[in-house]
Order: structure tokens, then sequence, then C-alpha cells
């Protein structure tokens, strides 16, 4: 094997494993990949191709490689973690209050029936990778069996991963409790505003 073809090997190895340990130090409590999805293996490739291509030039292809973390570091937006937390619980609240109208079309279109038996489904497209909160349709029934009320809870899918802390209750009169105890909202906690 010339030298060229064992230099590329050897940056292809160097680079796989920087990238495993990497990974594997990031993702310990399956967090990292959990709220970065597709986006946080797309960033893993291009680490690998960064390094590869580092390792495998000579210096002056290294000297313009090392360039351009520089400038993804400088143009990297810090917040955008605390961005994605702020916007999965905004959801959370927006998905609540859209459950509750299409509760309440059903309702008024069989007056009869009450509320559905069942929570109508929740659009998970608004969440990129996972589902931030997971929610659970709590009816009331009468000695009929006829559903006269119900609260749903949306809870932190993954509280352990430090984001999404709040949980929160919604009444079918559009009262919303939220709590920042690991644990669903009651009726005890503050009213969000």
């Amino acid at each position: 094997m010339n030298r060229s073809w064992k230099r590329w090997a050897q940056s292809a190895m160097g680079a796989v494993l920087i990238c495993d340990f990497s990974f594997a130090y990031l993702n310990r409590n399956g967090c990292w990949l959990y709220w970065r999805g597709s986006t946080g293996i797309t960033i893993f490739l291009l680490v690998a191709a960064w390094l590869f291509l580092l390792f495998g030039l000579r210096w002056k292809g290294r000297i313009s490689l090392v360039l351009v973390p520089f400038a993804v570091i400088i143009l990297w937006p810090t917040d955008i973690i605390w961005v994605h937390h702020a916007a999965a619980e905004s959801r959370a609240v927006a998905t609540l209050r859209n459950l509750r109208a299409n509760l309440e079309n059903a309702r008024i279109t069989q007056p009869k029936d009450g509320y559905p038996q069942v929570m109508p489904t929740v659009n998970w497209s608004l969440d990129s990778f996972h589902p931030a909160y997971r929610y659970e349709y709590v009816p009331s029934r009468s000695p009929q069996g006829k559903i006269f009320e119900y609260l749903i809870r949306a809870t932190p899918a993954r509280p352990d991963c430090g984001c999404c802390i709040r949980s929160f209750t919604l009444l079918d009169d559009g009262r919303i409790y939220v709590t920042l105890e690991p644990r669903p909202a009651t009726m005890l906690d503050p009213l969000l505003q």
C-alpha cells in the first residue's frame, strides 16, 4: 500500500474514532440525540468529514481547513437549544387548547353522547424529532357512562434531559394549571397566565 492510501486510511480511522468517542460522551444519557435527531447525526457526519480531510491533507490544505471551524463557531447561534425548549412548551399549551377545541366540537355535534370516549389525535408534526410532551386524557363519567367533564395532562416526555420542565393540566373549562415540579399539574398549582 503506498503512503498516500495509508495516510487516508489512517485519517478515516482517526475521524471515526474521535466522532464515536465524542458521540458516546455527548449522548451518554440519550438526551443529545433525542433532542437533535437527524440534525445531530448530520452534525457528526460533517465533523467526521472535516476530521477526515484535516488528517488526510498535507500542511497547506490543513491550514485552510482549520479556518472553517472558526467561522462556524462565530456564526453559530448560542441559544438555539433554549429557544427549542421554550418553543416545545409553547407547542404543548397550543396542543392542549387545540385538543379542547376538538373535544368541544365533538360535544356540540353529538350533545347526547357528551365528550368523546377517547382524546382526539395529537399532531406530532410540530415536534422536530420526538414529541416533547406526553398527553393523557382523564374523563369523568356520569352514572350512565356519559363523559361530562375531563382534564388533559401534558407532562414532559424526557424531564431527565433538562428540557421542558413545566407540566400542564387543562380543565374542560379552558383553565390551564402549571407546575415546575416533576409531576402532573393539579388545581392547587398556579394558573397559566
